[in-house]
């Protein structure tokens, strides 16, 4: 009793000295359990954070530091050991509490040539709470609930290390490869998003904030992959990103026994270089083009499309072909995007012609609908896997995703098929929405044009099959999803009123039967009587007299006698 009142007398004291030593040259921040805190650390000094009257319960803390664009290190030790410390711009450590403290002190420096704002977060548990990271095998610490994240413009791979149950100590923690610690811990990681085009500050901090206790976690991020410790099992998912979005990545273990959580520290990635201003939201000259020839054309699709069939054929078939042909030179690795879009636009032109000039000398409509129907299909099969039943376990090989998109293109095609004119309009509806509503989506870097991306990656980027589908969904995204299907209801109905007197499907001028010109001495009166009537008069078919006056009347030859 004695030795243990000692040691923490000790402790106390240590802590004392070590304040009272380091009050001239750092800040010492005293941080409450369980509520983010923004504090400012001072550059090229050492900070101290610390809690005390830490209750008897607790054995061990986790700690956590962000700060969005420059790096700052932590570690239990003032001298800032290679085992004690972690550096980063996500950062923290979980610290066992030594038998007889009551305090937790931690030394942070930041890496910066001016003074760094980060949110300090401190998070308690006891024993019948997991450990995050409590099996690390990688890392330098015993004990590390960081989160590895790499991340490119299309996906982002997210890595951490398996949780332990708790003890008393470090040396007393369950063997990892305990079956018991494996079938007790789950993970799930969970994804939220940054305001979209947005790279202030304060919205960094205000997002991590609401990601960083496993309440919040589950309450402000979406689930996107659930795993548990198996001889099988990796502590490892890719995650569908894009360029210049923020996102935040978050893991929870959860304990099955106990039912308790915990949370390992969140990490961010801009997915562009956010540390030297190499993040940007503004649109490019393509992208400006893009959207406008977007804006006309789909627009004309929409309201127009079937009544000028002649444009809409040459759209579609530009479109189809464009998109196979980028997808097909995507197979080579030897062309960059920056070529290979150009070759795959100039390809459609050829295509469109093509397709426009089969039309001409075919006039087949069941064929002639047929691209038009693939293009509609590939956006519902697009949007079909866009949801999280695009995350299904069994899509996670090309093959099997491959061949499930071609059903999905197809049905909608084959059913509509024996229609030509419904399949026609409704093509136009819904390609055409989309095209005009990218005018709107590109520069306002909505994730409605993610739904045609996602597909288009699959089918184009290595890895992209087994990537976890996640896209932000705020409140522009909410607005133009709505905006798509009643666009597709309007021009529809529109270019059904239009066309209501028209013929089903236009045919080419040179298919149409031309009536041979007949002479104008060949051509009766209607008036004339029908070469079928009698020649002789009604009263002599009929058996009635003739009358006197029709007998004085001389013949030609007795007026010929006469004459003479």
């Amino acid at each position: 009793m004695l030795s243990s009142l000692r040691q923490r007398m000790w402790a106390a004291l240590l802590l004392l000295i070590l304040v009272f030593v380091n009050r001239r040259d750092c800040a010492q921040f005293n941080i409450q359990p369980g509520i983010p805190h923004r504090i400012v650390i001072q550059s090229n000094k050492t900070s101290s954070i610390y809690i005390q009257d830490v209750p008897s319960n607790i054995i061990f803390a986790v700690i956590q530091l962000h700060t969005q664009r420059n790096n700052l290190s932590i570690s239990t030790e003032p001298k800032f050991d290679f085992g004690t410390t972690k550096t980063g711009t996500n950062v923290g450590l979980a610290t066992m509490l030594v038998q007889g403290q009551t305090q937790f002190l931690w030394y942070v420096k930041a890496i910066a040539a001016y003074n760094l704002t980060a949110v300090a977060y401190i998070q308690l548990y006891t024993e019948y709470d997991p450990v995050p990271g409590g099996c690390n095998q990688v890392f330098s610490l015993a004990i590390d609930p960081s989160i590895v994240v790499t991340a490119n413009s299309h996906t982002t791979n997210v890595w951490f290390q398996w949780s332990n149950l708790a003890s008393a100590s470090v040396e007393s923690f369950p063997d990892c490869e305990n079956i018991t610690v494996a079938n007790t811990l789950s993970y799930d990681v969970y994804v939220s998003f940054v305001q979209q085009r947005d790279f202030s500050e304060d919205s960094y901090l205000s997002s991590i904030e609401d990601m960083l206790s496993p309440d919040s976690i589950i309450d402000n991020g979406v689930n996107v992959f659930s795993v548990e410790d198996s001889p099988t099992a990796q502590s490892f998912v890719t995650v569908t990103s894009e360029e210049n979005q923020g996102a935040l990545y978050a893991v929870v273990v959860t304990r099955s026994d106990t039912k308790r959580q915990a949370a390992y520290v969140t990490a961010v990635t801009y997915a562009c270089d956010i540390e030297n201003n190499g993040c940007s939201s503004d649109s490019s000259i393509l992208e400006i083009i893009f959207a406008t020839v977007a804006c006309c054309c789909g627009l004309f699709l929409l309201l127009l499309g079937h009544s000028f069939l002649k444009c809409m054929l040459f759209l579609f078939g530009l479109i189809y072909t464009s998109l196979l042909a980028y997808i097909l030179l995507s197979l080579s690795n030897s062309l960059d995007d920056s070529l290979r879009l150009p070759i795959a636009m100039a390809l459609g032109l050829v295509g469109g012609c093509i397709w426009l000039t089969y039309w001409y000398f075919c006039a087949f409509p069941i064929i002639s609908v047929l691209v038009p129907g693939m293009c509609a299909g590939y956006m519902i099969a697009a949007v079909l896997f866009f949801t999280p039943f695009g995350n299904f376990w069994w899509w996670d090989t090309s093959l099997n995703y491959a061949i499930a998109f071609v059903c999905a293109v197809l049905i909608f095609t084959v059913m509509l098929m024996v229609y030509q004119k419904v399949l026609s309009i409704i093509s136009c509806g819904i390609v055409g929405a989309f095209i005009f509503l990218m005018c709107m989506a590109i520069p306002l870097r909505s994730s409605l044009r993610l739904i045609f991306l996602n597909a288009l990656y699959h089918q184009t980027k290595d890895g992209y099959v087994t990537a976890k589908v996640v896209a932000p969904f705020h409140l522009q995204d909410i607005i133009l999803s709505a905006l798509w299907p009643v666009l597709i209801i309007a021009g529809v109905t529109f270019q059904f009123y239009r066309s209501r007197n028209q013929a089903s499907f236009e045919i080419p001028a040179r298919h149409l039967t031309v009536q041979p010109q007949v002479p104008h001495r060949y051509i009766q009166d209607e008036n004339d009587d029908d070469e079928r009537a009698s020649l002789l008069p009604r009263y002599a078919v009929e058996g009635i007299s003739i009358p006197d006056s029709y007998q004085t009347i001389p013949s030609s030859n007795n007026r010929r006698s006469s004459t003479d």
